[in-house]
């Protein structure tokens, strides 16, 4: 992005970063975060600055069943405005019993099965759009079965419910805030679950669904830095493969001088 004569009116923006990816637990892994979301003015100066769109964070192959999400790669106009990778699901490690934390990142992955306090964190949760500090939301917990939700751009990701008849982790939604235009955008991947569980729903602007027990998830919708799905498990069978988060993107509206 060129800026040869800087004018006085501020460069528009929106700075959307990669999803993360889900993870394949023993039964639930987490769904993967959305990018960071970032809108709004900015002043420039006589320069040139890089600008860098993000890709979405792998998720896992169901042959490891403890596969951690990965966070996907941030976005950015030079060093004006960075906006963060999406957070990486969590993961279930039946040896220890004990479920895998989830990463932070613009919005936070999900955290698997049988885990409370161990979803990904967002940046500045709960900041108004607007904002040059905006990005996301935490991701959600799990429950036995079921992970939890990856974080949206304007809504934390869902809590799992319990047991057989337990519902997945609902991603959280996305948002159409930008001051660019009204697409949605930042959706978070849902969580994975047993093969009785019930899908909780992917996040609004693009989130991923899960796979139900071997089923496999589905990615985060490209150019909208939503997250991958998490996968599950079924009993004598094998896991899913859980999912990619999502391309971002960057926008840029200026008046020629």
């Amino acid at each position: 992005f060129v800026v040869s004569s800087a004018g006085t009116d501020p460069v528009t923006y929106l700075v959307l970063a990669g999803g993360g990816g889900g993870a394949c637990g023993d039964d639930g892994g987490g769904g993967g975060g959305a990018g960071g979301y970032r809108h709004g003015t900015v002043a420039v100066s006589v320069g040139t600055y890089t600008v860098a769109v993000g890709a979405g964070g792998p998720g896992g192959l169901g042959a490891n069943r403890e596969h951690q999400g990965t966070n996907g790669v941030d976005s950015s106009i030079g060093t004006l405005i960075v906006s963060d990778g999406g957070g990486g699901g969590g993961t279930y490690q039946p040896d220890s019993g004990e479920g895998g934390v989830a990463q932070d990142g613009g919005s936070g992955g999900g955290a698997s099965e049988n885990s409370s306090g161990d979803e990904g964190e967002g940046i500045n949760d709960g900041g108004t759009f607007g904002t040059a500090t905006y990005q996301g939301h935490d991701g959600g917990y799990g429950a036995m079965y079921t992970g939890g939700g990856g974080g949206g751009a304007s809504a934390a990701g869902s809590n799992g419910t319990g047991g057989y008849s337990g519902t997945t982790g609902k991603g959280g939604d996305g948002s159409s805030a930008s001051v660019i235009d009204s697409t949605v955008r930042g959706g978070g991947g849902e969580s994975g679950g047993h093969q009785d569980n019930s899908h909780g729903g992917v996040g609004t602007g693009g989130g991923g669904s899960s796979g139900l027990g071997n089923g496999n998830a589905n990615t985060g919708a490209e150019n909208l830095g939503a997250g991958g799905g998490g996968a599950g498990r079924r009993p004598g069978v094998g896991n899913g493969n859980s999912a990619a988060g999502g391309k971002g993107v960057v926008l840029i509206k200026y008046k020629f001088q």
